[in-house]
């Protein structure tokens, strides 16, 4: 049993040492790239008009559904101002869309979470003459509730009595909100009277607190307006998503130095500096003092992922095969098959750019 300990031991220690010097002998670097729109929308919709069409056509089915889900006046229109206000911020940051509001609120929210009918075109063409936008995205559904429970546990508390510390049970009370919300999302296209895009978003999140009472653990709880808001923000940011490429950042390592061509490190050096051109020349000459097939994998990934960062994909897919196709780098059919996804991925964005 006790060599068995041993072994594992020194096998555990082993694997930890090849880790860290793998770790050690490899750079990273970060890479901007473009993540594409799960929706793509035509060439021809670059403004977006957003509107909100959560008001209730009936004030009688206003009422009711303010009596079944507890919901003071205004709550709504908070809510969704929030998803709103989240949406165009969030939006910003692709520069696929010019976003507008509209000052306008149409009615057309129920209680059954079901989309009303269509707004119909002449009123779509209308607003997006008045704002000169060629789209509308108008939220058309808002509904949201908070639940809350309460009560009391026992829970192990650490305590000093007379200099010694011991474990004690005792009565912990807590208060828990669960936030949900559901907002419908539609996208209308006057060229052609097309919806776009019908979408339904829902977002929850759980809030609790405790005290040493009952009063005191509901009385820390976030506010039920407040819950709205946050998970209304939720929705929106996660639409804008949908229909926006975005920015997003990527990692990559690359390789320090070569075992015997002491030019790998001078390329590692030109790209830390972030002059990647020079080190991806410095590479090819790497490549051609190479004596051994490790140190040509080496290089051959370092040149994919030069290629990579200037945006270069297809030649980063090109020596990533390369590496381990001749050279038999495992590490390099990971990235290669990473380079298809990101291969996908520019297309779509492409595409959506057109």
């Amino acid at each position: 049993m006790y060599s068995i300990n041993i072994y594992r031991f020194l096998l555990t220690a082993s694997i930890a040492v090849a880790i860290t010097l793998s770790s050690c002998s490899m750079r990273t670097v970060r890479i901007q790239a473009t993540r594409p729109a799960d929706v793509t929308l035509p060439s021809h919709v670059d403004t977006l008009l957003v509107l909100n069409r959560t008001y209730f056509s009936s004030q009688a089915v206003g009422i009711i559904e303010g009596l079944l889900t507890g919901e003071l006046p205004g709550e709504d229109r908070a809510g969704t101002q929030a998803a709103i206000n989240a949406f165009q911020s969030t939006i910003n940051y692709s520069n696929r869309f010019v976003v507008k509001n509209a000052a306008e609120i149409f009615p057309g929210n129920s209680i059954s979470r079901a989309f009303p009918e269509p707004i119909s075109w002449g009123d779509i063409e209308n607003l997006c003459s008045k704002y000169h936008t060629n789209a509308v995205m108008a939220i058309e559904i808002y509904d949201t509730d908070f639940i809350v429970t309460d009560g009391k546990r026992l829970v192990k508390k650490e305590i000093t009595e007379n200099g010694v510390k011991k474990t004690v049970e005792t009565n912990e009370f807590y208060a828990k909100g669960v936030g949900n919300v559901t907002i419908g999302f539609r996208i209308y296209d006057p060229v052609n009277k097309v919806i776009l895009d019908q979408q339904l978003i829902t977002q929850s999140n759980t809030w609790e607190t405790t005290a040493n009472s009952a009063q005191d653990a509901l009385a820390k709880l976030i506010a039920k307006s407040d819950a709205a808001r946050y998970i209304s923000q939720l929705a929106g940011n996660s639409y804008a998503y949908k229909i926006a490429p975005m920015p997003i950042t990527l990692t990559r390592k690359y390789y320090k130095k070569g075992k015997n061509v002491a030019s790998v490190a001078t390329g590692s050096k030109q790209a830390e500096v972030n002059d990647w051109a020079a080190a991806l020349e410095t590479w090819k000459g790497s490549l051609l003092q190479s004596t051994s097939d490790k140190d040509a994998a080496r290089i051959c990934y370092n040149m994919a992922v030069a290629h990579e960062v200037l945006g270069n994909l297809e030649d980063a897919k090109l020596w990533a095969n390369k590496a381990y196709v001749e050279y038999g780098s495992k590490k390099a059919k990971k990235y290669s098959a990473i380079l298809d996804g990101r291969i996908y991925d520019q297309n779509r964005v492409n595409e959506q750019y057109k």
